[in-house]
């Protein structure tokens, strides 16, 4: 093969290849477009509608945790976060009030642990929460995370879902799983899971409460029922610390999920441990005043003039 010919072979390889990732890219946006809304991820690797450019007077509350706090099994629109957006409204949405848009966003994930919030929270700082709520299952989960499975999404931000789309249709289930493959064999590097003990779970959870206070007007720690021993004995070294945080950060707020009946309800779940219809409704209930007394807080100390 001549030259000329050479050359003009590579150019029509690579205009080939560029046409592919084209096509692969639109195809995921698509996908994403499909079932973002059901129970997966926007393009941006969080759940539910990709957020927009903040409002004038707008409240903007993140929620962050583990399999309850996505809500896994519920649709994106029935999750801890957009519950409580609904009961915060029912308070600041008042007749003749000034306008005063509340946006809630899901940054948790299934299976998520204590270890991983502060590196998320700081992921996604870029969306500017005004309040925090890290919903904590007290070391439930240890399921690997999205930067653990998809080397795209560590690298760039964007979560493909184009691979389990495809792998969920038995005709294209072979390319789903190329396309998978090729994902993971981006990853950098893989964290090794286990069962923390009791401090180590305290001290993740502190470094999350402290990355959320720098990132927040006010935070709001709930905590998951204990049914289980390591559960227990990590509420136990969680507490005493947790009470010496509060005495001396009033933006700061616990709630204590474990007196909610409907939460401790085998009936309301839906698989034995994840949260159906009733019990997400509960969780965001319980929250909700310890919500509303933040944002009260801010709105006292802006009439001051502080």
């Amino acid at each position: 093969m001549t030259r000329p010919r050479r050359a003009l072979a590579i150019a029509f390889a690579v205009q080939a290849i560029v046409l592919i990732v084209i096509l692969i890219a639109a195809l995921d946006l698509y996908a994403h477009k499909r079932v973002e809304n059901v129970a997966g991820w926007n393009i941006w690797g969080y759940r539910g509608p990709v957020a927009r450019e903040r409002q004038p007077n707008e409240i903007r509350i993140v929620v962050i945790g583990g399999t309850r706090a996505f809500a896994l099994g519920m649709p994106a629109t029935w999750t801890p976060a957009t519950v409580l957006r609904q009961q915060v409204m029912l308070v600041t949405d008042q007749r003749g009030g000034r306008i005063r848009p509340v946006v809630s966003l899901t940054l948790a994930r299934p299976g998520a642990l204590p270890a991983s919030y502060a590196a998320t929270l700081a992921h996604y700082s870029y969306l500017r929460p005004d309040y925090i709520c890290i919903y904590d299952d007290l070391g439930v989960g240890g399921a690997p995370q999205p930067e653990e499975t998809s080397g795209f999404y560590a690298r760039t931000g964007y979560r493909p879902i184009l691979p389990l789309v495809l792998q969920e249709k038995k005709n294209t289930r072979a390319l789903g799983n190329a396309l998978a493959h090729v994902d993971r064999q981006m990853v950098r590097r893989r964290t090794a899971r286990g069962a923390s003990d009791p401090q180590s779970y305290a001290n993740d959870m502190l470094d999350a409460i402290n990355a959320a206070l720098a990132r927040a007007r006010g935070v709001v720690v709930a905590l998951s029922p204990s049914e289980a021993p390591f559960q227990a004995a990590n509420l136990a070294a969680l507490r005493p610390r947790l009470r010496e945080l509060l005495a001396r950060t009033p933006t700061l707020r616990v709630v204590d999920l474990s007196r909610d009946r409907a939460l401790r309800d085998p009936s309301l779940r839906l698989d034995g441990w994840s949260y159906g219809g009733d019990a997400v409704l509960a969780a965001a209930k319980a929250i909700t005043p310890a919500m509303l007394e933040l944002i009260a807080r801010d709105d006292r100390a802006r009439a001051a003039g502080r």
